[in-house]
């Protein structure tokens, strides 16, 4: 058990450490255009809840699931020895209804423990505008309208943890109906059975195996269970470490020959729209300009400075004695 332990402890702080590493540096890199579209809650969500479930969460339940595997596994194996091989005839049907109920408790349990990550960034992202806001919030009489607005964000959670509650009695009455199928067959067979066919110390070793291997069949199937809603932290943390999109390099190697003797810019017919969709509305439709060295320009819109949801759609800059485009 120290050593089981130990190991799942080191392999789950490398694993935790290097999606974590990989998840920051991807979001100091992604464009600023990320952070106009996507709630600081949920970002805060994907470096709390989720990095939480890889820090702890994942190393305990697959302990505890393989612990369960292998008691289920001896009680399945105490019951069929105790009683001579009889008991396969009840426990082959029973196997094949305990596949079916385990299918569909995981599907549904890994589905409203993905939606319980998800309705927690509303919490995160909430909280954090009323602490950031307060102020203006009293300001502006609104503290009530935040309030039943945060109290929703965690009606809408706490209901996914009531599902998944109602979810395990629904598998909890199904399993002790099983249990209790097996040890009436194995109490009909002690009892029908000619005299030395099973000695009462092999019923009573059946009899309380099946008592266990009801009660950890159930702790095995949770433990599935979370295992597989555990992964949708895992899935949700690759997508941030991964598959957002990054700025271009800070340093760029591939220079050339360009070496600009002055710093003036020329740029011509740039066309500027909101967002990388072809129906984006253009904003700016063939500007043309010529910067002089040494000048500062600021871009100022109606919003404010910098813009930084526009994208170049096209845009051909030509630097002054260069050739470079």
């Amino acid at each position: 058990y120290c050593g089981r332990s130990v190991s799942f402890s080191e392999h789950r702080l490398v694993v935790a450490k290097k999606l974590h590493a990989q998840m920051l540096r991807r979001i100091l890199r992604v464009p600023v255009r990320f952070f106009d579209e996507t709630p600081i809650g949920r970002i805060i969500n994907r470096f709390s809840a989720d990095q939480a479930v890889l820090d702890t969460e994942m190393s305990r339940v697959i302990g505890e699931g393989s612990g369960t595997a292998a008691v289920v596994i001896g009680s399945i194996v105490s019951i069929i020895a105790a009683t001579r091989g009889t008991a396969m005839v009840i426990l082959l049907p029973l196997g094949l209804f305990y596949g079916r109920v385990q299918r569909l408790f995981r599907r549904v349990t890994t589905e409203l423990t993905r939606l319980e990550s998800i309705a927690k960034s509303p919490v995160f992202a909430g909280f954090s505008e009323m602490l950031v806001g307060q102020d203006v919030i009293r300001a502006f009489g609104m503290v009530g309208n935040m309030l039943n607005d945060h109290c929703r964000a965690i009606d809408s959670q706490s209901l996914c943890t009531v599902y998944k509650l109602h979810a395990t009695q629904w598998l909890r009455l199904r399993l002790e109906v099983q249990g209790a199928i097996t040890c009436a067959f194995i109490a009909f067979v002690a009892v029908v059975s000619s005299d030395g066919f099973l000695p009462a110390g092999w019923v009573a070793l059946a009899l309380s195996s099946a008592f266990e291997m009801t009660i950890f069949l159930q702790a095995a199937v949770n433990c599935m269970a979370q295992l597989e809603g555990n992964f949708s932290s895992v899935e949700r943390i690759q997508v941030y470490a991964k598959e957002l999109k990054e700025e271009a390099p800070e340093y760029s190697t591939d220079v050339g020959e360009w070496r600009p003797k002055k710093g003036a810019i020329s740029a011509r017919e740039i066309v500027l729209h909101y967002g990388e969709s072809a129906t984006a509305p253009v904003v700016l439709k063939g500007i043309t300009f010529s910067i002089e060295g040494g000048e500062k320009v600021g871009i100022v819109g109606r919003t404010g400075a910098g813009k930084s949801s526009l994208t170049v759609a096209t845009c051909r800059v030509a630097a002054a004695d260069s050739g470079r485009r």
